[in-house]
């Protein structure tokens, strides 16, 4: 992923109150990335906890995607999707 925050990026819930508690997406540096709000779609924290991951998955998925191609020959065709999805190609 080029040009993203570097990580490790950490989640911080900033109001504690369960029905408009504000979870935040903070970088190495000072400062938020994201803020993650209640849109009554899941759990807030998990989806903040996951978008937080972001930079250790797309580290993962990519390691995995090129053991895969170098062990088969064939390409990782979802995880390279899913790769070029995350730098903003697909």
């Amino acid at each position: 992923m080029s040009n993203h925050s570097i990580g490790p990026w950490t989640v911080r819930r900033q109001n504690p109150s369960p029905t408009s508690g504000e979870w935040m997406i903070a970088g190495s540096k000072p400062g938020y990335l994201a803020e993650v709000r209640d849109c009554g779609s899941g759990s807030v924290e998990a989806n903040a906890n996951l978008i937080a991951s972001a930079p250790e998955l797309y580290d993962a998925l990519k390691e995995l995607a090129q053991w895969y191609q170098d062990s088969t020959g064939l390409p990782a065709c979802a995880a390279n999707a899913a790769l070029a999805k995350a730098r903003g190609e697909a």
